[in-house]
């Protein structure tokens, strides 16, 4: 459990410990939940954009 949790972002480490998770058959799938959630949620722009990148730039559903 050692080696798994010191591979994940410093968010989904955090979020674990604070759960006390100990079981690696229960922190697997909060782990995938949570870093699928963050890439999406990194991928939002919080800046107003023009209409010419709104245009052109192509997204990704993350639903």
């Amino acid at each position: 459990m050692f080696y798994f949790r010191e591979g994940l972002k410093e968010n989904t480490k955090r979020e674990i410990v604070c759960r006390k998770i100990v079981k690696l058959s229960e922190a697997i799938p909060l782990a995938i939940q949570l870093e699928s959630a963050a890439s999406c949620i990194s991928k939002v722009n919080f800046v107003k954009t023009n209409r010419w990148f709104q245009r052109f730039t192509k997204t990704k559903n993350c639903i």
